[in-house]
């Protein structure tokens, strides 16, 4: 699934991928055949696969601890200043957030992590000279929240710069 993913995600011009998009050597499994896949701690601490149809996390309190892990880890690398590696968590965090599956209070609290998530991508962005993707993100987040005050800061910075 996570390979499909990746393929949706590839930019597009007239439904045709900008990038080669070659999947090689793939097929059915014959019978006892190793499937590749070895969920390992990464040299961040990252244990959770890229996508997380992958994970097998099913309820919102286990999607949540595993994206305040990965957020965590991004922002271990914000503060070394790598602003790359910080936003590629933060993405990955808000995979394990962005769920329309829930409801009621699992829906409110994956909500509310999301925020700030998103208030993380829109500093690490801002890092990165990335402004008119810095606005399109705090907006998501004053849409939920008009009065956040962060978001209304590095929207304003975003603007000045």
């Amino acid at each position: 699934m996570g390979v499909v993913k990746q393929l949706e995600r590839v930019e597009t011009s007239n439904d045709t991928p900008k990038k080669v998009c070659k999947i090689v050597n793939c097929g059915e499994l014959k019978e006892g055949e190793d499937d590749g896949i070895v969920v390992k701690k990464s040299e961040d601490g990252d244990s959770y696969p890229d996508f997380v149809e992958d994970s097998g996390l099913t309820t919102a309190d286990e999607l949540i601890k595993a994206a305040l892990e990965i957020k965590k880890i991004g922002n271990d690398y914000f503060v070394k200043k790598d602003f790359k590696s910080a936003k590629v968590k933060y993405d990955k965090a808000i995979r394990y957030l962005d769920s329309s599956e829930f409801v009621g209070d699992d829906e409110k609290k994956l909500d509310e992590q999301t925020l700030v998530v998103y208030g993380n991508i829109s500093a690490t962005l801002l890092h990165l000279g990335k402004n008119a993707e810095v606005i399109e993100v705090t907006t998501k987040i004053l849409n939920s929240d008009p009065k956040n005050v962060k978001a209304l800061m590095r929207r304003g910075q975003a603007y000045s710069k």
